[in-house]
């Protein structure tokens, strides 16, 4: 190969390995990839990594069998979501900023006195995506998606996968 034609090649494998959508490091304008943020639970001498995930909506997903999940809201209804984690946590998290992809659809407030905490408020019928972002106890941002994650007494419980849509749908006439 030719010394250019190297470096061409070596370009087009460092911007196709770099460039895509991941949850350590957002990329603005591209569909997300509904992954939960993970980060390594070594502080506290454990294998398994944390999971960060955004609670709060799985009470509102009508098939847990179907894929993609989608939580279903009716306009007015108002949920309280939460950033949360499953895991060893060292120190604190903050989150950054809460996002709906379409907040005419369902727009997403934060909290005055958790920043961890967000009402999350259907408007009108459509569909949307949430997310948040915040500040991991390693001082790196970090993006996490809303969690189909059943309740007990102990916790988060399997199975956890991502809600891909929030969809907004208008009340059956007459009801």
């Amino acid at each position: 190969m030719k010394p250019a034609q190297t470096v061409s090649a070596l370009l087009v494998a460092v911007s196709l390995g770099c460039g895509g959508e991941s949850p350590t490091r957002p990329t603005r304008g591209r569909p997300p990839t509904l992954e939960f943020a993970t980060l390594s639970s070594a502080p506290c001498g454990l294998v398994t990594p944390t999971v960060y995930f955004v609670s709060g909506l799985s009470s509102h997903v009508r098939d847990a069998e179907v894929t993609p999940l989608d939580a279903v809201l009716s306009p007015g209804e108002t949920v309280r979501l939460s950033l949360d984690f499953e895991g060893c946590h060292v120190g604190s998290f903050r989150s950054l900023v809460w996002t709906s992809t379409d907040a005419s659809i369902a727009a997403l407030t934060e909290d005055s006195r958790y920043e961890f905490v967000a009402e999350l408020t259907a408007r009108t019928p459509g569909e949307t995506t949430i997310f948040v972002e915040f500040e991991a106890y390693d001082g790196g941002t970090y993006r996490t998606y809303a969690a189909y994650c059943p309740r007990s007494q102990y916790g988060c419980l399997a199975p956890r996968r991502p809600i891909a849509r929030v969809r907004v749908v208008a009340p059956p006439p007459g009801s």
